[in-house]
């Protein structure tokens, strides 16, 4: 991220600076150039000439460009229905969790494919809006059980990537297994399925969420083989 430069040092050395006169208006004049310059990575020097008017301005406004960037930036990288992270910027994550997992031998790594159930057909039923709230319901399900350290991030239209470093597919079942019973709480009509699997000597950040999406297509199809067998 960007950061954000403030004028807080400038504003804390004048009020420290025990200077009258002229002497104080010179001393604001070289805390706003330093200040300046400190934001910019140029010597103070090259800013001699400036005034502490100029300087003052050019810092509001350097402020305001940054302040930009950085929404911009978190516009890039956000998806703006959910609040989790792009796709992009999600496996730019997991690239470097499998890095350090591979790094460190005893480091374990999850990841789960999450594909909301039949979303297709709860948008014609009760309207896209509707999908749309299913979908952020889901992911707010997802923050609350979740790890702090987790990472969800969307993968396509209905499909989410959760990232779980250090876990391992046994104690990572029963959390998804209470997301699904939360968020089917809201109606007969909603439900995802998911599928887990755990890094392996070879991955790539591909191979695993392709392996992740796998299973989950076989849990589902388990799924519907046990809602057809006669009870």
């Amino acid at each position: 991220m960007y950061g954000l430069p403030g004028d807080a040092e400038v504003t804390r050395a004048i009020e420290e600076a025990p200077l009258h006169g002229e002497e104080r208006r010179d001393h604001t004049a070289r805390s706003v150039r330093n200040a300046l310059a400190e934001r910019l990575g140029i010597d103070p020097r090259d800013l001699g000439t400036v005034s502490a008017d100029a300087a003052t301005r050019a810092l509001a406004n350097l402020n305001l460009t940054l302040e930009r960037l950085r929404q911009l930036e978190e516009a890039a990288i956000i998806d703006e229905l959910t609040g989790v992270y792009r796709r992009g910027h999600g496996m730019m994550i997991l690239t470097r969790e499998v890095r350090r997992a591979f790094r460190s031998p005893d480091d374990r790594l999850v990841v789960a494919f999450i594909d909301v159930d039949g979303l297709k057909r709860f948008n014609d039923t009760k309207g896209h809006a509707e999908g749309d709230r299913l979908l952020t319901e889901l992911t707010a399900a997802l923050a609350k059980r979740l790890r702090s350290h987790d990472v969800v991030f969307r993968y396509g239209g209905d499909e989410f990537v959760c990232i779980l470093p250090g876990a391992n597919p046994e104690g990572a079942a029963p959390i998804f297994a209470a997301v699904v019973d939360a968020f089917v709480e809201g109606g007969r009509d909603r439900g995802f399925s998911v599928g887990i699997t755990e890094l392996r000597e070879g991955d790539t950040p591909e191979t695993l969420v392709a392996r992740a999406d796998t299973a989950l297509y076989e849990a589902r199809s388990l799924a519907a083989g046990k809602r057809q067998e006669p009870s």
